[in-house]
């Protein structure tokens, strides 16, 4: 028998395909996760995990995903974890909806719905999309939730999706699984990933034995003929069960044992294994092996979605001009030529040097998404370009670059052509002499520069998200960022204030809901309630200098949380003190937490959470 053959006959991958769960069609049987009764091995420790993951952590909404390549049991993981009791008892309400890769708005929302509560079929089914959200946003509102998404495989799913789950501060969960890695981070920065291991050897024959002989010992004849097979399975539970359909099937007989191991070439690596199920028409392909051929991946002529995951540097990549349907690559190695890509949209150099950015993808209209983790810098040729041309263009959709290196004000030229940016993140390597108004749909920028911005008085006004990193600002720049009206998110670290000293005005921040200050070089901070009118959280990190915390932001009415990590002992006791004098107004609800050491961790509980808990 082939190897086709074999998977013509038996469910390869060990567990039941998304096709064949309720939640793919619009049917209200589906109020609980597939009872998958198959036999599971090796999850026992990253079940531990994700269960304390799940159970613990931050009170605020929190993305977990489980990734892994087909075949791995992400869905059987996810399932017991979903099962656990510990999370069973924790959450109040539990969901199980199946995302799949042809992502139906309608059919998610009635999966998640029908898992927790009794719904009349026609009445849900004939609801329209926005009807359904604002009942899912209305069970949720309030309640301790956990949300299992089975099958994701884009952020776009969660993008179109996330305003429907409510954030209330208690420790609400959603749940990935995937197959790209990428996806539960790009969702939420906060997001905790867990790769699903292979199988050790020992657990690929203790899988093997009881797929073919369930609860019966194995014949001590085929002990070793058996163990050899479980070996040469590498790890992958995939190829385990993919056997066992076999063995199963036969005469339980060492000659005919042997006589299959030779004939299927058991010994085959993984390039054989990928190409089991899937064949030709494979679109997504993340690739774990140091030892798999780059070739590998040339193989699948329709793959959209590529990810070499710790593919060494040096290794050649071969063939990749034939890849024409990529829509995500991932890629450690040499940048292969890119002209082929025409529908690339995101593209990620996981590489620790410094990349040269090729002319043709600044003018790959599809691209959208640049990532470089060493850093990228435009090539001479586009820089002369845009030093002798006036007119110089280039045409493009981008809507996020990091990490750009802008070394002068050609680099910026260069940057004023790509007016779609949404969020950059950018090394300055000179004087910043120029500033990025330009950018007028910006919503995120990272800056990180040894010179003082000072001299950057200009900034998007749509702004949502800033971050500056190892430089120095004067007091006008610092007031400046404080009009920003769409202001979110600030995160300041290792930066110097002129004078050490930060004097914040009135109307600043107006939306400012996030503040973090890493290492600043400020000794005094002064500042009113009403300098900051909604921020939520205050972070201090390792701010040995400052000698207190200005005692009125307790007075801000959305303040929730003050966390105060290895700072100087006068910030904790001002912390404490912010705390006490807002629980003696009968404020129980802010949260303090101080951690003075990474094996020591103070938490204050507020009473209101208390109470919240003893309702359950």
């Amino acid at each position: 028998m082939s190897i086709l053959e074999i998977k013509n006959k038996i469910d390869v991958a060990g567990v039941p395909e998304v096709s064949k769960y309720p939640g793919e069609h619009v049917s209200l049987q589906s109020k609980e996760p597939p009872i998958l009764e198959d036999i599971v091995v090796g999850f026992d420790n990253i079940e531990i995990e994700i269960a304390e993951q799940l159970v613990g952590g931050t009170d605020q909404l929190q993305i977990i995903s489980i990734y892994g390549m087909p075949g791995l049991g992400k869905t059987t993981l996810a399932n017991k974890v979903y099962n656990n009791p510990s999370v069973v008892y924790h959450f109040h309400k539990r969901a199980w909806c199946v995302v799949s890769q042809t992502y139906n708005k309608k059919h998610v929302l009635i999966d998640i719905l029908s898992s927790m509560k009794n719904l009349k079929g026609e009445k849900i089914v004939n609801m329209d999309d926005e009807s359904l959200a604002e009942d899912l946003y209305k069970s949720l509102k309030g309640r301790r939730y956990l949300i299992v998404m089975d099958d994701i495989w884009d952020t776009e799913v969660w993008d179109d999706l996330k305003r429907y789950f409510p954030d209330d501060g208690i420790g609400s969960r959603i749940l990935f699984t995937t197959r790209n890695k990428e996806v539960g981070s790009k969702a939420s920065p906060g997001s905790v990933k867990s790769a699903l291991p292979f199988l050790s050897e020992d657990e690929c024959w203790e899988l093997l034995r009881r797929k073919v002989f369930q609860d019966k010992n194995c014949p001590q004849e085929l002990l070793h003929i058996g163990k050899q097979i479980a070996i040469n399975c590498h790890g992958l539970p995939l190829a385990v069960v993919v056997i066992a359909g076999v063995l199963a099937n036969m005469e339980k007989k060492e000659h005919l044992w042997q006589k299959q191991h030779h004939h299927l070439s058991i010994n085959y690596n993984s390039t054989n294994i990928l190409s089991l199920p899937f064949g030709l028409h494979v679109r997504s392909l993340l690739c774990f092996d140091r030892e798999l051929p780059i070739s590998i991946s040339c193989s699948f002529k329709v793959v959209r979605v590529l990810d070499f995951f710790e593919i060494e540097e040096d290794d050649v990549v071969i063939g990749f001009e034939q890849l024409v349907h990529l829509r995500y690559l991932s890629i450690s190695t040499i940048l292969p030529p890119m002209e082929s890509f025409h529908r690339l949209e995101c593209l990620v150099v996981d590489r620790p040097d410094e990349v040269e950015i090729p002319d043709i993808l600044l003018n790959m209209l599809s691209l959208r998404h640049l990532h470089f983790l060493g850093g990228g810098h435009f090539s001479a040729s586009c820089l002369q370009q845009a030093t002798n041309n006036e007119s110089f263009q280039i045409n493009n959709n981008l809507q996020s670059i990091s990490v750009i290196n802008i070394f002068d004000e050609n680099h910026v030229k260069i940057l004023r052509c790509l007016p779609n940016l949404r969020r950059l993140k950018a090394i300055i390597y000179s004087s910043p002499n120029y500033s990025f108004d330009f950018l007028n749909q910006l919503e995120s920028l990272k800056l990180r520069s040894q010179y003082s911005l000072s001299n950057l008085f200009s900034l998007p006004l749509n702004l949502k998200q800033l971050t500056l990193v190892d430089t120095h600002i004067s007091s006008e720049q610092i007031e400046i960022i404080g009009k920003l009206e769409y202001l979110e998110v600030l995160k300041l670290k290792n930066v110097g204030f002129e004078g050490e000293q930060w004097d914040t005005s009135e109307g600043g921040f107006p939306r400012l809901k996030f503040l973090k200050l890493y290492k600043v070089q400020i000794v005094q901070w002064n500042a009113a309630s009403d300098h900051f009118p909604r921020l939520q959280q205050l972070v201090l990190e390792f701010c040995d200098r400052l000698k207190m915390i200005p005692p009125n932001l307790g007075d801000i009415p959305t303040l929730e949380m003050i966390k105060v990590y290895k700072c100087a002992k006068a910030i904790e006791d001002s912390a404490k003190h912010i705390q006490e004098e807002q629980q003696d107004s009968g404020n129980e609800e802010l949260k303090l937490i101080i951690i003075s050491d990474r094996r020591y961790i103070r938490r204050y509980i507020t009473f209101g959470s208390l109470q919240r808990y003893f309702r359950r």
